[in-house]
């Protein structure tokens, strides 16, 4: 039984924890410090959040840049004034049940930089709340559940339908995720030992199958 405090809430504000990590998070630290992105966009709550902080980077994944905005002309013209002369740049919007997201593309130091930007702080954008939940999850099942998860992206499935598969969540992956990402850490430690005994995550044996 895991006694971590599944509580509490890591310090993913401060990227300092990428320098002690593994390579693709000292690269993506060192990428991040020389563009200053989140400098660049601390009016916005910039956030890293996805795989790479979570040390399930594959080698094509991006760097995900979560902000809370509600003037999307100003955080548009903002990312166009210093990013806009990448060849790779593009900006635009989404319409979500959430509201209107803003979106740009762009790469640097070897990396896809995608930055998101809606008007729901920045803890309870879905990407958010996937991440930590997701990092609540790993603390539980251990270095056997992160290599898993990680073969799974490496065969091609995106990051919650892999934790999904592990987990036998049934449904939208997605959204199963969420529901368990309102769970306290007690919660949520009784739901993975009860699901642990209902089901055998998949075992990835052979990375080609």
């Amino acid at each position: 039984m895991v006694t971590a405090n599944l509580n509490q809430v890591p310090a993913w504000r401060d990227i300092a924890y990428l320098q002690q990590g593994s390579l693709i998070q000292r690269q993506a630290y060192a990428s991040l410090t020389d563009l200053g992105i989140l400098e660049t966009l601390r009016d916005y709550d910039a956030l890293l959040a996805g795989t790479v902080p979570l040390d399930l980077a594959i080698a094509d994944s991006d760097l995900d840049i979560l902000c809370e905005v509600h003037d999307h002309l100003g955080l548009r013209r903002r990312l166009e004034r210093e990013y806009g002369a990448s060849p790779t740049f593009s900006v635009g919007q989404l319409d979500l049940a959430s509201g209107t997201a803003t979106v740009a593309n762009f790469a640097f130091g070897g990396f896809a930089i995608e930055v998101f930007g809606q008007p729901v702080p920045v803890s309870r954008q879905h990407a958010y709340r996937h991440m930590d939940v997701e990092y609540r999850l790993m603390l539980l099942g251990g270095e056997q559940m992160k290599a898993q998860i990680t073969r799974l992206k490496q065969q091609g499935a995106k990051t919650e339908p892999a934790f999904a598969t592990w987990l036998g969540l049934q449904g939208d992956p997605y959204a199963a995720l969420l529901k368990l990402s309102e769970l306290n850490g007690s919660e949520l430690s009784s739901w993975y030992y009860a699901a642990q005994e209902r089901t055998t995550p998949r075992l990835i044996t052979n990375p080609s199958s």
